[in-house]
């Protein structure tokens, strides 16, 4: 039985941790096509009126809140704002809540040894994509459809459009943070040393790679020891074409695809429902020959191709002058704080909201919850409260920040709380940060808004029975998509890239996954 439950929790590790990375509507069905999002997008109120009422002269609900805490900080740091989430939530819900910080590193590590000791786990953050759906038909996930009715009223409102992503066979497994979910395509440079070499007007007008190129060329004449751009992430193959597919030099040239959430970085679903092999496709081999060019020009971070170092990480440390990034609005002000320094975002292309958006962070309870309901009631009450949102994201008001001009101005220095806007709940209701203006998360509603929607939103990916194909897939990937996205690409490599893939049997997968889209389709 122990070591049962050590496989479960591994299980749920994986799916909640898989690889590191801010949207509501109005009650409406998932739309179908490339259409706009109809309605408008408002907050949900303040208010849980709705939900059976609390009685408080009980003694409070005891709930567990495992957080996936980006600060990389741990538990024993925001006090501040620990308590303040503690108090806020007992005064609305007489929910005790015990609020455990886990910074990435010891996600893996804290997770798996409290499940395996028999410990509670109320409700966690959900993160990581693509594994989080195949949770849930290995019941590591508490099926929440009738709480999430009855104790997430203003919850389930905001999440309607896009909570198909979270269910398996009907039932819902988990409910999707509420951010823009328009990530646009950027280049991001480092502000400060484009004016040190007086590149920074050249590369705010950027049309086309052609013009990146030139900016490049230029910093690393005059700067000298310049490692230009970061390629990707290694073998996770995320580099100038992530999000999108650029089929020539203009940045006008990008063509807008659904991977359906896919693990393998193989499918790319055209408009038409067409399930087809991503690296087989134009834009993939125009981005692989670009990169390449740069990596013999000497314009691409020569650790690129293997590296696991994390992209922001590489900016921060000035190994490279500029990344390329899938981001939302406002990006340059949040990597601006974060960095240090200065951060240019030229954007390169808009987004189509895909099915992989929803799904990125969210909220789930764990199988092993003893207080369902309650862990229902706070996640309401994190979606529909600002003042909530606030504390647990921000911090609290004259310990960690002051506000100036209606925007959150943390303090000097590192000693102050502060989190990641999409992360968790519902971050329409934020106060923006400082250097973002007083209507960022209304800009950022109205984009979120006027995005077009993938036709295949709702459509949740059951990888159940496609796990060998996943595995000697990703065992080719693991080979080889570090070169071929990070500046080694030939055609030679290619090929035989291409050729590992079809003994892996990818095009068995292919099929697969284009039946469960068609049977998706049949019954819209």
């Amino acid at each position: 039985m122990k070591k049962t439950k050590m496989i479960i929790a591994l299980l749920l590790v994986a799916v909640l941790c898989v690889s590191l990375f801010a949207a509501c509507n109005k009650t409406q069905p998932a739309p179908s096509g490339t259409d706009t999002q109809p309605g408008k997008t408002e907050p949900a109120p303040s208010s849980n009126d709705t939900a059976p009422a609390v009685n408080f002269d009980e003694d409070p609900t005891d709930v567990i809140f495992y957080m996936f805490d980006m600060r990389g900080t741990g538990n024993d740091y925001g006090g501040n704002a620990k308590q303040a989430v503690h108090d806020y939530v007992l005064e609305k819900l007489n929910i005790n809540l015990d609020l455990h910080f886990v910074n990435p590193g010891d996600w893996a590590n804290t997770v798996p040894v409290a499940l395996s000791a028999g410990e509670r786990v109320d409700v966690c953050t959900g993160y990581g994509g693509t594994s989080t759906t195949r949770a849930y038909t290995k019941g590591l996930l508490m099926d929440i459809t009738d709480i999430l009715a009855t104790y997430g009223p203003e919850v389930s409102e905001l999440t309607a459009p896009y909570i198909g992503t979270y269910m398996y066979q009907g039932r819902v497994y988990g409910v999707p943070t509420i951010r823009n979910y328009a990530k646009n395509g950027y280049i991001l440079i480092n502000e400060e040393l484009a004016d040190e070499v007086g590149v920074t007007e050249d590369a705010k007008n950027m049309k086309s790679w052609s013009d990146f190129e030139k900016v490049m060329t230029t910093f690393k004449e005059k700067y000298g020891d310049a490692n230009g751009i970061y390629a990707t992430r290694g073998k996770t193959g995320d580099w100038i074409c992530g999000n999108y597919s650029c089929v020539g030099d203009s940045f006008d040239s990008y063509v807008l695809f659904d991977n359906l959430n896919d693990a393998t970085s193989m499918i790319y679903t055209d408009m038409d429902g067409h399930v087809l092999c991503y690296p087989e496709q134009p834009g993939w081999i125009n981005e692989a020959k670009i990169m390449a060019d740069w990596m013999n020009k000497g314009l691409v971070w020569p650790d690129s191709p293997i590296t696991t170092e994390f992209v922001d990480d590489t900016m921060k440390q000035k190994l490279v002058f500029a990344i390329i990034s899938g981001s939302e609005f406002g990006v340059d002000v949040v990597k601006t704080n974060s960095m240090g320094f200065k951060v240019m975002a030229v954007q390169t292309v808009g987004a189509l909201i895909k099915t992989s958006q929803p799904t990125f962070t969210g909220m789930v309870i764990p199988y092993t919850s003893e207080e369902p309901e309650a862990a229902m009631r706070f996640i309401n009450l994190l979606y529909s409260d600002g003042t909530l949102m606030n504390y647990l994201i921000w911090g609290v008001e004259g310990k960690d920040y002051e506000i100036v001009d209606g925007q959150i101005k943390h303090h000097d220095g590192t000693d102050h709380y502060t989190g990641v806007d999409w992360m968790h709940g519902n971050s329409f209701l934020l106060t923006p940060l400082y250097g973002n203006g007083k209507d960022f998360y209304e800009k950022a509603m109205e984009i979120n808004n006027s995005s077009a929607l993938s036709p295949y939103m709702g459509f949740a990916l059951d990888s159940t029975e496609l796990e060998n194909y996943i595995a000697d897939i990703g065992a080719v990937n693991d080979q080889y998509q570090g070169s071929m996205t990070g500046g080694l690409y030939t055609p030679e490599l290619y090929d035989e890239y291409l050729n590992k893939l079809e003994v892996a049997n990818v095009r068995g997968y292919l099929d697969e996954v284009q039946k469960q889209l068609d049977a998706w389709i049949a019954a819209k």
